[in-house]
Formats: structure tokens, sequence, C-alpha cells
């Protein structure tokens, strides 16, 4: 499902771009984002199952000093590591959300140096000054806080015939991602529409936004088939000239803009497919990672981010760590379920019915 939705969105991107007379460039967004997320997910589930938990945190830890060092020495709206202040504070979420599944895994000890790297992530977010990044830090770092908790005071759920047992939190919680970030895509396509803001909305989003968010609605009226072709919004922009606003600053009509609404429809189905994926995990990580999803795709609503491959590659990692716990969950389970049966047993000895596959 997720290769065929991938193929889809790089079809449909490079068909985009032949409708309106252009050839798609491998540097692309379109063609360089998805690719990333995948090898993003791949290094997270290997790294899930073949790099130890101590390396996995240190290897956390490092990350999150280097980008707090970097944002330190480079506060401003063009600072290190990304070159654009949302961008970092973005990443800094994710990073969060890592380090959060690496706690997880760390139980019923958490070791200070996580539990730091998550406050640390809080202070690149405030240093950016990143308003939507900082709304969005307060319930991603309570979700992590809620599913270090419960996964303390509950062991590994029963195994059920597909290695996971499905709790309400992996029913719910990718579910609510997908209605918060569809909520998010919905409100600024609303507000797209409006031809003046109040007062509190165009100080909290700015009348640039506004600007923005018009050109970007009319190119999609415009053409809503097949849009305006991937990366020509700046043409029909009346910021376009200006390289801080050369973007849309919302994913689903900067996609809409250039793709269509087969565009948008693509994008709402990587979405669901990285929260199917991020469900295939425990009943914590899944947690975890639903909220590391929604945390990007909302703010990725009111500003330009899917565009920094570094922050959709660390995405791709807590998405791909988050559903690997599954599969572990399993074989932990697996091991602890007979060791009376195990005992005794000759070499290359197995008991009745027992299965010693691994989970697909």
């Amino acid at each position: 499902m997720a290769i065929a939705v991938l193929l889809l969105w790089l079809v449909w991107a490079f068909l985009a771009a032949a409708v309106n007379g252009e050839m798609l460039r491998a540097s692309s967004p379109y063609v360089l984002g998805p690719l990333v997320l995948a090898a993003g997910v791949a290094c997270g589930q290997v790294a899930y199952g073949r790099v130890a938990v101590t390396h996995l945190s240190r290897g956390t830890v490092a990350l999150m000093a280097t980008l707090l060092v970097l944002t330190f020495f480079s506060q401003g709206a063009t600072g290190l590591p990304l070159g654009y202040a949302n961008a970092n504070a973005a990443l800094a979420l994710q990073l969060m959300a890592l380090s959060g599944l690496v706690l997880l895994r760390q139980r019923p000890g958490h070791p200070w140096s996580i539990v730091l790297a998550v406050g640390a992530a809080a202070v690149v977010v405030l240093l950016n000054r990143s308003a939507a990044a900082g709304a969005l830090a307060v319930p991603l770092a309570l979700t992590i806080w809620w599913s270090t908790r419960r996964g303390q005071s509950e062991g590994p759920p029963p195994a059920g015939p597909t290695g996971v047992q499905p709790t309400i939190g992996h029913r719910l919680a990718p579910v609510l991602a997908g209605l918060l970030s569809a909520a998010a895509a919905a409100a600024v396509m609303w507000l797209a529409v409006l031809e003046r803001w109040p007062s509190t909305v165009e100080s909290a989003l700015s009348s640039a936004r506004h600007t923005l968010w018009r050109d970007a609605l009319t190119g999609l009226a415009g053409h809503p088939a097949t849009g305006l072709g991937p990366g020509s919004f700046t043409r029909v922009s009346r910021t376009g000239q200006d390289t801080d606003l050369g973007a849309a600053h919302s994913a689903v009509l900067q996609v809409g803009a250039e793709t269509g609404w087969p565009g948008v429809v693509l994008l709402a189905l990587l979405t669901s497919t990285a929260l199917w994926w991020v469900a295939r995990g425990s009943a914590q990580a899944c947690t975890v990672g639903a909220a590391a999803v929604a945390a990007l795709m909302v703010h990725a609503q009111v500003d330009h981010l899917l565009e920094y491959a570094p922050l959709v590659l660390v995405a791709g990692v807590v998405i791909g760590l988050a559903g690997a716990s599954g599969a572990s969950e399993q074989l932990d389970v697996a091991e602890g379920e007979g060791p009376v049966a195990r005992r005794g047993r000759g070499p290359g000895q197995r008991a009745r019915g027992e299965d010693r596959s691994l989970p697909g």
C-alpha cells in the first residue's frame, strides 16, 4: 500500500509537470520529499531491530544537542541548520517525538539524557519563536509523558493473531491525528476563501499569508485538474519575487495550486499511509508516532515545511520506529509465553504447535 501511494504521487507529479509543458527535476520537493520520507521510514524500521537502545539513545541526544547549539548561536529567521526558524522548530518537535520513542524502549528506567533531550526540544522551539510549533509542543510533550507512564503501569499487552492486540490507543490515536490534519487543511481552505480576515486572525497569521493563500486558491480554481505545475506557484503569486514569500506557506494550498485536486487527494493518502504505518506499532509508540505526524501536518498547513529534506527524513525515522515496535512486541511476548515448555528440550527440538517465524 505504501509503495503504491508513493508511486502514484510520483507519477502524478511528473504528469502535472508534463501537462504544463515542464520537466520535473529530481531535486523537486515533489520527488525528493516522498523518497526521503520512505528512506527515513526504512531507517527507522532497521534501527529498531538492529541498533541497540543505548546507541539509539546516544544518537538522539547527539542530534538534539547539535540542534540546540546551532540554534543558540544562529538565532533568527534564517538560523541553522535548515535556514528557516519555523522549520528548525518543526525539526525539534520531530526529535522530541524520537526521544519519546527511545524513552518508551528504556522503561522502567528513564535516563536523564533522554528526558533532557525532550526539554531541549522545547528550548529550541522557544529560541526560534515559532508560535505554531510552540502550540503543538505542549500536546506532544504531554502525549510522550502519558505514553511513558502508561507503558510503566501496563506490561506488554497479550499478542493477538497478528502479534499486536488492538487497543483503544491503536484505534483512536491515528484517527484523531488524521482528523486534526484534515481539520487544519479545511480551515486553511476556508480562510483562503474569505476576502477579509478578522483582526485577531490577521495578527496571528499575517496579511502576507492571506495574500499567498488567496493566490494559491486562485491557481487551484483556475486549474483544478492538473494545477499550474510543480514549482510554478511563484509565477502567479503577487509576492513571488520575494524569496521569503515564494511559497504558499500551506501544504494543502501549495500542492493544490501546483498539482490540482488529485494532488490534494494524494497528499491526504500519503498522510493516511503514514498514520497506518504508525498504527502497526505498540499502543504507546503508536500514540507518540501519530502525535508526531499530526504535529508536522498541522504545522505544515500554515507554513512551508515539507520541502526541507532533513525534516522529512527525521519524520520518516519517527514513523518507522513507531511502526516497528509492534513486531518487536510480538517477539517479546512470544518468548515469554512458555518458559516451562522450553525447559528440558534438546537441541533442535520444538514444542508442538510452536511458531518460530518472525513477523512479516
